[in-house]
């Protein structure tokens, strides 16, 4: 089984943070990211600074982990995840959105630490294991 790696995780497995560090170097070889996960990673690196040590981190992380692309399967499940949260009026960010809809386009289990936010996408996969940081 192949798992996505939300954002959130990867800024925890960074920071060294215990859970997300024991957590993902568990799933080594099963974990794949989303270009979405990656370009939210990366402003956070430039925004916040220490760049290159971080960039240095983030590179050896990405070290067996598959990048996921957004293509049609993916904006079409977008779409269809959108209009359902927007007729129950019950919207999650469009990123967050992207990185579900990846998800559920490549049939993955989402590895979060936002659990509440991602249960209200209907079909989506959320990782039951607890690895608190």
């Amino acid at each position: 089984m192949l798992y996505l790696v939300d954002t959130d995780r990867v800024i925890s497995y960074l920071k060294g943070r215990g859970g997300a560090v024991k957590q993902l170097q568990h799933l080594e070889g099963k974990l794949c990211l989303s270009v979405i996960s990656l370009a939210e990673i990366l402003e956070g690196i430039y925004f916040f600074g220490e760049i290159r040590q971080k960039v240095l981190a983030l590179n050896m992380f990405l070290t067996g982990v598959k990048i996921l692309d957004v293509d049609y399967r993916v904006v079409d499940e977008f779409a269809k995840a959108r209009v359902v949260l927007r007729k129950q009026g019950n919207l999650i960010d469009n990123m967050d959105l992207l990185i579900a809809s990846t998800a559920l386009a490549h049939k993955l289990t989402l590895i979060t630490g936002n659990k509440k936010h991602f249960e209200r996408v209907k079909g989506l996969r959320l990782f039951k294991g607890s690895f608190a940081d």
